[in-house]
């Protein structure tokens, strides 16, 4: 009865899509689900993965519903579908009351230069006019320019019994080019259940099938040879690997795996770890054509799913291997297996292994490395109802970046997307030159390697192997391996971007085989101008303070003064000011201010404008101040005078010709063989706009025939008023 129960579990699958990548902030969505028109129906009783149909650019697959008997009874149909969407392309009834379409499938391919890709499908149980449970194979044609779906030719099993069709796989036999493909199916009735596997040609031109080679299983032996096919590579040619799970070791039904020796060897045996145990059923499921251990040669993998808990085993060689036992109790682990590209991009593909007995037939998914020492568990999938029977089936659709995935379960059909976060990226900073920007990157795998690039301009180029969004003296600035999920990289805006110049970032990650761009972040360059106040009262004899301020440390400044604002040539300095330039002075500045004294000569003429421009020259820099300046005026005279001298009453001192907005100190005293400014401070006041101020005092009645000698001071400047000499009525 077991093999009606393996038999049942291969023809009563449904499909889930999903995406597979590396652990990092992932979220997994479900995009669609489609479910069979009837109920019973057995829709997705078998999978295939095929090229993309629809032009779309995701890969589509197949599916079949053998119960289906809308117009004729049992007559099963299949379906094509949209991997993208889970829309239908083309559907097709079985051709034959009770037949049965749709119970495995299989893809050949396209001819060469040709539009049409053929699908086989199979009914292993069919009774066709050479006896009951002969089998039945018909291949499809689907159009993908007009998307139909036709008949192409018929295969029927040579026998009563044979049961042609229980497992097929479309796989290039020889190297010749002769328009043809290659079918290999198995016949696990063929002569008293020993099995045979017969590998078919498929010519272009006569639409003919031909047996090219013929396997067959030992005699007597019952082992059900090709009860499991998949194609697969030795001596880095294409062959086929067999699985005949009731095969005799040493023990009854311990099982076989075996490979078809493309170079004339006949078939190669691969050393049974479970030899000598009974109903250990290994070759249940097989897949290979892919290095999955890291030595560079492609590896054949096989099942045990009804031994404990259920194993896989992984060849490296003929007697080189290594087995995985499931983590949960008679969870039927191995049931399915199936290589996909590298999950988490060390460079190497991976294995889907589905145990469709987990938890009560809720079923469970598990993906793989066979690379690493535990061969870990990279991610897995849990179905959520009892006898939902999640992993019946698995098979991987090709696609050009992160392959999807195909999980079987009962009677629907779903596509779960696992999105990998993208690289996001944000440049901190003013941007102002010889300043850094703080590039910070985030959602990263660790121990990746990432690549710091800076532009110009927001049009893609090409740097080394990587095809940047960004162009224009582009640079890779850092590259390094990850350490944690988030990286920060400084970048140094040096001195040789002009103002204004648009620098865009962009990082790259390189991880195994996965390469990952960052959106764009950026900003504008910013050289801050100089910025230069002169302070003074611009009278002869005097001095003006030249403040330069926001400099470069270390920068040559040079301070000129000129007469009009009409730009010229000095030097090599194009100034924004003319007549009479004089550079005033030229020095290392050892800081970002710097104050230079220019005096004004009795020579100038009141009224004469001067004005005065910095220039700092940084390396290849040169930036310019601003303009500040003002008139020559004479100088008017600082004095001092009273209004009142009367002892008893109030008297006013006020100081004129002062420094607008200064304060003044009025200073007194009754020796007129000192300096009043070493007297006594009488008070103090603020000068106007005008240099003026007041103070007033009271005199005491006993200062009557008293002399007093009076002089104010500029607090600011020093500026000092002649001495006032004042008699006291």
């Amino acid at each position: 009865m077991l093999i009606k129960e393996m038999t049942r579990t291969l023809i009563t699958l449904a499909i889930s899509l999903g995406c597979v990548a590396s652990s990092l902030a992932q979220d997994w969505s479900e995009d669609y689900t489609v479910s069979g028109s009837v109920a019973g129906d057995a829709f997705g009783s078998a999978i295939v993965s095929v090229g993309d149909l629809d032009g779309d650019g995701t890969a589509d697959f197949v599916t079949g519903s053998p119960n289906y008997g809308a117009s004729v009874f049992r007559s099963g149909s299949i379906s094509f579908f949209s991997g993208a969407d889970g829309s239908l392309l083309a559907t097709r009834d079985g051709e034959e009351y009770g037949e049965g379409a749709g119970g495995t499938f299989a893809y050949l391919g396209t001819y060469e230069n040709d539009n049409l890709a053929l699908i086989a499908s199979s009914s292993p149980f069919f009774s066709s006019s050479n006896g009951d449970f002969s089998g039945i194979i018909r291949i499809y044609s689907y159009d993908i320019n007009a998307g139909t779906l036709e008949l192409f030719t018929t295969i029927e099993g040579v026998a009563p019994g044979e049961m042609l069709g229980m497992s097929m796989a479309g796989f290039q036999y020889d190297s010749v080019t002769d328009n043809s493909l290659e079918l290999a199916a198995s016949a696990i009735g063929h002569n008293g259940l020993d099995g045979a596997v017969y590998i078919y040609k498929i010519d272009s031109t006569t639409a003919e099938a031909s047996i090219v080679l013929t396997i067959e299983g030992a005699t007597g032996q019952q082992e059900l040879l090709g009860f499991s096919l998949s194609k697969a590579a030795l001596n880095n040619q294409a062959t086929l690997l067999m699985g005949s799970p009731f095969a005799y070791d040493a023990a009854n039904r311990a099982g076989a795996v075996s490979v078809l020796n493309n170079t004339g060897q006949g078939v190669i045996s691969l050393t049974n770890p479970f030899s000598g145990v009974a109903n250990a059923y290994l070759g249940f499921a097989v897949a290979a054509g892919e290095d999955v251990t890291g030595d560079g040669v492609a590896d054949f993998i096989s099942s045990a799913p009804y031994l404990g808990n259920g194993h896989i085993v992984t060849w490296k060689s003929v007697n080189s291997l290594r087995t995985l036992e499931g983590p949960y109790a008679n969870g039927a682990f191995g049931s399915s297996i199936a290589l996909i590209q590298d999950l988490d991009f060390d460079g190497l593909h991976d294995i889907i292994v589905g145990a469709p007995q987990t938890a009560n037939d809720k079923g469970r998914v598990a993906l793989h490395n066979l690379a690493s020492a535990s061969q870990d568990e990279i991610h897995s999938f849990v179905g959520s109802d009892v006898g939902q029977m999640l992993g019946s089936a698995v098979t991987t659709i090709t696609n050009s970046d992160i392959s999807p995935i195909l999980i079987g379960s009962n009677e629907s059909i779903s596509r779960h997307s696992l999105e990998i976060d993208e690289v996001t990226i944000s440049a901190s900073g003013t941007y102002e030159v010889l300043t850094d920007i703080t590039v910070e990157v985030n959602d990263l795998f660790i121990s990746s390697n990432v690549y710091f690039y800076v532009g110009e301009s927001n049009t893609p180029s090409t740097f080394g192997n990587h095809d940047l969004d960004i162009s224009g003296n582009v640079q890779l600035f850092a590259s390094y391996t990850t350490s944690g999920h988030t990286e920060y990289q400084d970048f140094a805006i040096s001195e040789i971007y002009p103002d204004g110049t648009n620098l865009i970032f962009q990082v790259v990650e390189e991880y195994g085989l996965l390469t990952r761009y960052s959106g764009l972040t950026g900003g504008s360059v910013i050289a801050p101008d100089i910025s230069t106040m002169v302070t003074g009262s611009f009278e002869w004899d005097t001095d003006v303070t030249v403040r330069a301020s926001n400099l470069y440390d270390g920068g040559t400044v040079y301070f000129y003064v000129g007469q009009s604002n009409v730009p010229s040539t000095f030097g090599n300095h194009d100034l924004n000011i003319s007549g009479d330039v004089q550079l005033i002075s030229m020095e290392v500045n050892p800081d970002s201010t710097v104050d230079q004294l220019f005096t004004i000569s009795d020579s100038l003429p009141e009224g004469t404008n001067l004005y005065f421009q910095v220039v700092e020259e940084y390396n290849s820099l040169t930036r310019y101040s601003n303009l500040s300046g003002g008139m020559v005026v004479e100088p008017t005279l600082f004095e001092l005078s009273n209004q009142g001298n009367t002892a008893g009453e109030q008297m006013g001192l006020r100081v004129t010709g002062g420094e607008p907005w200064s304060v003044v100190e009025f200073y007194g005293t009754l020796n007129g063989s000192i300096d009043p400014i070493d007297g006594t401070l009488i008070n103090s006041a603020n000068t106007g706009g005008d240099g003026s101020a007041i103070i007033n005092i009271n005199v005491p009645a006993g200062m009557s025939g008293a002399t007093a000698y009076l002089r104010a001071q500029d607090t600011f400047f020093g500026f000092k008023t002649q001495v006032l000499t004042v008699v006291f009525l």
